[in-house]
């Protein structure tokens, strides 16, 4: 599974996607000084690539 987001001048956003190998959470926020903060749920054996955002 990867994950990239694609921020544009969001500053926030979270989403739930369900596949055949169950729920897939993702929620990012920018903080005060413009870092992402990335949190998600995968469902269990569904492995995530660390891609940079």
């Amino acid at each position: 599974m990867r994950i990239e987001p694609q921020v544009g001048t969001l500053r926030e956003a979270s989403g739930d996607v369900i596949t055949p190998r169950g729920l897939i959470h993702v929620e990012w926020k920018r903080d005060e000084e413009n870092a992402l903060h990335l949190h998600y749920t995968l469902p269990d054996g569904v492995a995530y690539e660390n891609e940079e955002v």
